[in-house]
């Protein structure tokens, strides 16, 4: 009896051991599974969209962040997880015959129609807070230091996690390794430490930059592998990027504009998102690189993770957009490189002017040309100081393939703020500056006294 009793007593132990082993088998791995339907509950979607432009020849960078951020919403976005710089300038502009409203190319019925309503009102930072600093402070989420910079008590940055996906939107002007902000600039090194600092402070999972600017392409030559990162650039290294549906393509309802009402690679890259979010990262490169070429030479470009993210779909990002949103926009129309527009919006001004306004149409053109042909000249001194007449004339024709940007950068900005040049330079100009720096060539020592006129 003794026996039994302990033969008994001891599977009695047994079983229950199993039994809270089991128990505790089961509280972990639910436990576990509890989490992780909470960290995909938890997992958003974060965007920031820089547009910091507020002239009206700058109309494209204002109408493109609009539709951007619309679209973000559609596709159901939380608005309290996008922030947005931009302006109301634009859309307000007194030259705009459509008070309030912005359009995207020259149908009436899509996709541009009222893309100011609905958007400018949530306007985070506004034209006196367009500068890079704050641009980069936004992007490392610090309160404080835009607090300093914008003098906002609760001003917005980004509170994003590490299981969070980010899409950040640029477009603007720029130049070999750097763009503009405001009237500031962001050179290459300053924004790749930032992204650096967001992977480095769990601040994303995954990040999507696509970047409008002419050389945009620069920006990211030297950004390290495994940061997450897919970026998509409007242009490469040596390239403008242009402006679509510019005069004569500017008419909506029996309107003309007088402005670009789009850019060339933003349109078709919004387009190719509200056509489904089911694309992926690598189908919306490989549509936008294609359409781009059919119209400039521009060379859409990618960087980054590529193999690692390409899969991702447009909805990992922006959510899943309604079919059907928009109807098909029409051929992107009259494309003009961003240095040339005022000059072309000038020109079409004038041959559109009635008898009472020829004569300052005129004027302005006049102006502008000799403003651009004063420019030219002074290019011409500069190469000719550095090499031979006969090298310089050819060095404005043709771009070199391959460049030192710290020099290109430092020559074109001499050339802003000792001879009055305006940004973003022509491409003639910046032939002759990547052909006067060449790899490995340092900065020249040159006396501005004798090129500005």
């Amino acid at each position: 009896m003794l026996g039994f009793n302990w033969w008994n007593q001891f599977w009695f132990n047994v079983s229950c051991l199993r039994l809270r082993n089991t128990k505790r088998f089961t509280m972990k791995y639910t436990t576990l599974f509890i989490f992780a339907v909470l960290s995909v509950a938890m997992a958003d979607r974060h965007a920031i969209i820089i547009a910091p432009r507020a002239n009206w020849p700058d109309y494209g960078v204002q109408s493109e962040s609009c539709r951007m951020y619309k679209d973000l919403v559609a596709g159901g976005v939380n608005p309290d997880n996008i922030i947005l710089m931009s302006t109301d300038k634009v859309s307000n502009h007194k030259q705009n015959p459509f008070p309030g409203e912005l359009f995207t190319d020259d149908s009436p019925k899509a996709p541009g129609k009222d893309y100011s309503k609905g958007c400018v009102e949530h306007i985070d930072y506004e034209s006196e807070d367009m500068s890079g600093a704050v641009m980069l402070a936004i992007m490392r989420g610090d309160v404080e230091e835009l607090k300093k910079l914008t003098k906002k008590e609760n001003p917005r940055a980004l509170h994003s996690t590490a299981e969070d996906n980010i899409m950040l939107y640029f477009t603007s002007h720029g130049g070999p390794g750097e763009i503009l902000v405001g009237n500031t600039y962001v050179k290459e090194k300053d924004l790749i430490s930032t992204i650096q600092y967001m992977h480095d402070n769990k601040m994303y999972k995954h990040l999507l930059f696509l970047m409008e600017a002419c050389y945009s392409g620069s920006m990211f030559g030297n950004m390290p592998k495994g940061l997450n990162v897919y970026a998509i650039t409007a242009a490469d290294y040596r390239h403008p990027s242009y402006e679509s549906h510019c005069p004569p393509d500017d008419v909506v309802d029996g309107k003309s504009l007088n402005t670009c009402l789009s850019c060339l690679w933003d349109n078709a890259m919004e387009w190719f998102m509200e056509g489904g979010t089911s694309h992926t990262l690598d189908e919306l490169f490989e549509h936008t690189y294609d359409k781009v070429l059919d119209h400039s030479t521009q060379n859409v470009s990618h960087f980054g993770d590529l193999e690692e993210m390409g899969k991702m779909t447009l909805a990992d990002f922006m959510g899943e957009i309604p079919a059907g949103r928009f109807n098909s926009i029409k051929d992107s129309g009259i494309k003009v490189a961003k240095s040339d527009v005022p000059r072309h919006l000038a020109m079409w001004r004038a041959i559109r002017a009635d008898k009472n306004e020829l004569k300052n149409a005129l004027a302005d053109y006049e102006r502008i040309v000799m403003t651009e042909a004063k420019k030219e000249v002074e290019v011409m001194r500069l190469g000719v100081a550095l090499m031979n007449e006969k090298a310089a004339d050819s060095a404005m024709k043709v771009s070199a393939e391959s460049y030192s940007i710290d020099c290109v950068r430092e020559l074109s900005h001499s050339l802003v703020e000792k001879c009055g040049h305006s940004y973003p330079l022509n491409e003639k100009s910046m032939n002759m500056l990547k052909n006067i720096c060449l790899p490995g060539v340092s900065v020249p020592n040159v006396d501005f006294s004798e090129i500005c006129m």
